[in-house]
């Protein structure tokens, strides 16, 4: 063993916290936040769901299962669920927005822990956590060292994603601060996604949120089995910020700060898009209001139905399953 390895890491320090975080002690903005989140996810994934990009990356993922791609009647593994769901909310590119990385958000964290729910069945106020954990650690992350992962060439969104997915997943399963630690170092091993898709306009940039997704939720699966990762995943001399930002010098207290990250993302003000989605967020807003978080395909889909004057989503109606996450 390395004897300069420090006696307490980063993640080290992230997993406790994450660890004693109790849902019941959320202030009711990042509540609020988090449910507008998962609601602008919702909306987004059920505009996309008919685009070519999301066509191919059902297409492209074989894994049969009991979760969801939102507004597609086949049922997918978790981790499907999770690329395609992250894909289609990112793909049109109204998603949230965290100006100081920039980051998008909800993308990767909403469809890993929604995935997770169904797959695994905790109980909504723990997915509501899990949300709240992964909105504040790739938000935090991405101040660590701000710009300097995009100026190497990655896509902050994909690397930073897949560390908060895998917090996310770790905090609404309930991992222990040593799991959580192992997540977060599997985790490092599976983040990636260059900028590349600038040259030509190729659809690369649309998947990074569903791949950072599928992979804190595979990180967390395995951490949750007993597979070890690195402590030292962030700040050590081969770690993220090393690999991704071409520096192993930061501000690690960003992640350790009172401010709640989370209430400073913007979600989409574009009126084009407001207009595809309204519908969607009222009855969605409706659903979250009465019942708290509940099954996003079929009772979503239900409370839809009504709201729906066009008729354009009840042929994509799932198939029941049963599964819930209130």
């Amino acid at each position: 063993m390395d004897g300069s390895l420090p006696k307490t890491s980063v993640a080290e320090i992230l997993a406790h916290k994450i660890a004693a975080l109790q849902q019941a002690r959320l202030p009711a903005p990042v509540r609020r936040k988090c449910e507008d989140l998962l609601i602008d996810v919702v909306g987004l994934c059920l505009t996309a769901r008919n685009e070519d990009y999301v066509k191919a990356a059902l297409a492209g993922w074989d894994e049969e299962g009991p979760c969801s791609a939102i507004g597609h009647a086949r049922g997918m593994s978790a981790a499907g669920a999770a690329f395609v769901n992250g894909t289609a909310a990112h793909g049109e590119d109204f998603d949230d927005t965290f100006e100081g990385g920039p980051v998008h958000a909800g993308a990767v964290i909403v469809p890993a822990v929604l995935a997770a729910c169904e797959r695994y069945h905790p109980d909504g106020p723990s997915a509501l956590l899990g949300i709240a954990v992964g909105v504040e650690v790739i938000c935090r992350l991405s101040l660590v060292a701000p710009k300097a992962v995009h100026k190497a060439g990655f896509h902050p969104t994909a690397v930073f994603g897949a560390m908060a997915a895998a917090a996310a997943v770790g905090a609404a399963l309930k991992l222990g601060p040593r799991q959580l630690v192992d997540a977060l170092g599997i985790a490092g091993s599976m983040a990636g996604g260059i900028i590349e898709y600038l040259a030509e306009g190729a659809w690369t940039k649309r998947l990074h949120p569903g791949w950072a997704a599928q992979s804190g939720l595979r990180a967390a699966g395995l951490a949750r089995a007993g597979f070890l990762g690195p402590r030292t995943v962030f700040e050590g001399s081969h770690g993220l910020f090393h690999g991704f930002a071409h520096t192993t010098s930061g501000d690690y207290d960003a992640l350790d700060t009172k401010a709640l990250a989370l209430c400073g993302l913007a979600l989409t003000t574009d009126p084009g898009n407001a207009a595809k989605a309204a519908t969607v967020f009222q009855a969605a807003r409706a659903v979250t209001t009465a019942d708290g978080i509940t099954n996003r395909t079929l009772a979503l889909f239900d409370a839809l139905a009504a709201a729906d004057r066009g008729g354009v989503l009840a042929p994509t109606r799932p198939a029941a399953r049963g599964q819930s996450i209130r």
